[in-house]
């Protein structure tokens, strides 16, 4: 099997079935989320949004219902064809999902003079101070990405 092509600006769906059967054949409840940046490390900025539920591809629906909770790096979803892709937006820009203003960060209490955060794509050194409403900067996994989305929607 080939690998799908996915692209900025993409909208894809998750199943957010707890049980792992009915997840692998893609049933109800679905969670949204929008591929905002390809990175050069092939990691990618995705955002989800409040909407959930039944499929939908009405992408105003879903930018209306705003973020679930800030963008997140994680790597693996699209790649392996765990989420799929519902739409594309051929005039996506980056900044149509305010990526500059996107932070992530990882703060070390051990080695505080080598904690950075990074906003829209620049890395900078930070202190404790800067990491309020700053995700952290891990490529998160698919699973755990689910387990997020199930838990603040309190679903499964």
């Amino acid at each position: 099997m080939s690998k799908r092509k996915f692209k900025e600006g993409d909208f894809f769906a998750i199943s957010i079935n707890k049980s792992e059967d009915e997840r692998i054949k893609f049933n109800p409840p679905y969670a949204f989320g929008r591929l905002i940046a390809i990175l050069p490390s092939r990691n990618q900025i995705v955002e989800f949004f409040n909407y959930y539920g039944d499929m939908t591809n009405n992408t105003d629906m879903l930018l209306q219902s705003g973020r679930l909770f800030n963008p997140i790096s994680t790597a693996v979803g699209l790649y392996s064809e765990r989420w799929t892709v519902i739409k594309s937006d051929p005039l996506f820009q980056r900044e149509d999902a305010k990526f500059s203003e996107i932070k992530l960060g990882k703060y070390s209490e051990e080695f505080p003079h080598l904690s950075q955060i990074w906003i829209g794509g620049k890395t900078y050194p930070a202190k404790k101070e800067d990491y309020k409403n700053v995700e952290p900067y891990i490529i998160y996994a698919p699973q755990q990405v689910e387990e997020r989305i199930r838990n603040i929607l309190k679903t499964g």
